[in-house]
């Protein structure tokens, strides 16, 4: 958005269109001045009868016509009785429907919503309102004001309010307090606020730049953004000389921070040979996770000692091929030890010796899956074989929550139902993706993992 785009509109909230809970995107209609106008954006809880005052632009949809895209929003109470009315009728308080609102309002007027702030008792007057469903009321009131209260107060700093859904979702009332204690909180996993954002909150706020909580948090906003680029962790030495820049701190503010980080348990130390790596908590965890999984379920796979050359031999009259040695090698290897990283450039057999593995598990009554990390490998991967193949996304059946990062209907207490799976493209699984797809499986499943060292990297799944 350009600068001479910027347009600001005020206006009451007449109609919720539609709201999406999980990250707080809202269209709605806006009575701006006896006008109608279509707003769009991530608003949060707003609802029907708030005052807005909101900055953004007009933009004309291809499908719904011209629309504000609101970028900040700020929120003002319902002031006149009809606005009032309009906004407890909506629902927004549980308990409270269109013929409740009106015997409220006509009861208190424009100074209704001060009588649930201050004197709620006073809704005892209310007939169809008792002791037991005011204590309802008064838990939902709280409830929805207390998420209200953090959208203004993030607002107020020009937060989006997609991150004040994210931040109520984690620590609910006690969230404003936690972000006073720590604006760079909101940097972590399930809010993941940009940590340029944080710097200008904790600014406002009056932190310091030398605040232990900005270092910390600046060394994991490093390694994060390594991650997104394929690198699950960094050399120390490396990690060092960048921190120190990005952050304007010395040897010593770097180690201090490391070494407390390190002692919670939010960064690890990976050493390989004598040289030290840093890593986040999730890649540590899943790297240890994948090492030791895929080396129990290669200890829980078939006899290696099992010589398939007969059945080779049977499969090459079958199909009117004559396999490689080195193809048949690899063959043997998927049938006996369950087990098999299958790689090669373009031309070198892969999709031959691939489909002789499948044909022969089909044989022996295995189901065999076949994963690949996009759409377009694992379109590919299915034309080439002629079997059928999913994104491990699908596979898993995946559902985006907790800041739009994914969980899976299938993992340790929904197995798949396979004896074989096969991933296409390997060297483009993301790490954390690798590990929810091997908590998926069983430990006696043979893996066949296919791909080549010159293929694009990772393709991160956040």
């Amino acid at each position: 958005m350009q600068e001479s785009n910027i347009t600001f509109l005020e206006g009451s909230v007449d109609c919720i269109v539609y709201k999406n809970e999980e990250n707080g995107f809202v269209v709605l209609t806006l009575d701006s001045g006896g006008e109608a106008v279509t707003v769009v954006g991530e608003l949060g809880n707003v609802e029907e009868g708030e005052e807005l005052k909101l900055t953004g632009e007009y933009i004309n949809h291809r499908k719904f016509g011209m629309q504000f895209k609101a970028h900040l929003c700020e929120r003002s109470l319902p002031k006149t009785a009809t606005a009032i009315m309009k906004y407890l009728a909506s629902g927004v308080i549980k308990g409270i429907g269109p013929v409740l609102a009106k015997k409220i309002v006509k009861q208190f007027g424009e100074r209704s919503l001060e009588v649930f702030e201050n004197d709620p008792d006073k809704l005892l007057e209310i007939d169809g309102i008792t002791p037991k469903s005011l204590t309802k009321i008064m838990d939902s009131y709280k409830n929805v004001f207390g998420v209200r209260n953090l959208m203004i107060f993030l607002s107020e700093h020009n937060i989006s309010a997609a991150y004040g859904v994210r931040a109520w979702r984690k620590w609910n009332n006690s969230a404003i307090d936690a972000i006073k204690g720590n604006p760079y909180l909101m940097c972590t996993g399930g809010v993941e606020l940009p940590f340029s954002l944080a710097e200008q909150l904790a600014e406002e706020m009056g932190v310091s730049k030398s605040d232990s909580n900005r270092i910390k948090a600046g060394i994991s906003w490093v390694l994060t953004q390594n991650s997104l680029n394929g690198h699950t962790c960094l050399p120390k030495d490396r990690l060092k000389e960048t921190a120190m820049a990005f952050l304007s701190i010395d040897d010593v503010t770097f180690e201090n921070a490391l070494a407390a980080e390190i002692e919670e348990n939010r960064l690890y130390i990976y050493y390989k040979g004598k040289r030290p790596f840093v890593m986040l908590r999730d890649y540590y965890e899943a790297e240890d996770y994948i090492a030791r999984r895929l080396q129990l379920m290669r200890d829980m796979s078939f006899n290696s000692n099992i010589d398939y050359s007969e059945v080779i031999d049977l499969a090459e009259e079958q199909f009117d091929i004559k396999y490689e040695e080195i193809q048949r090698k690899a063959i043997n290897t998927a049938l006996s030890c369950g087990f098999l990283i299958l790689t090669g450039g373009p031309g070198t057999g892969k999709t031959t010796t691939l489909n002789g593995i499948i044909s022969l598990f089909q044989q022996q009554g295995m189901t065999v899956m076949i994963a690949a990390p996009t759409g377009r490998a694992a379109k590919r991967i299915s034309d080439l074989t002629g079997f059928e193949a999913k994104t491990i996304h699908r596979m898993l059946e995946v559902e985006f929550s907790d800041g739009d990062r994914p969980t899976f209907k299938h993992d340790e207490n929904s197995i798949l139902d396979c004896d074989v799976m096969i991933i296409d493209e390997m060297s483009m699984v993301d790490t954390l993706l690798f590990e929810a797809l091997l908590k998926a499986l069983k430990f006696n499943c043979s893996l066949i993992m296919v791909g080549d060292s010159d293929q694009l990297p990772s393709v991160v799944r956040r």
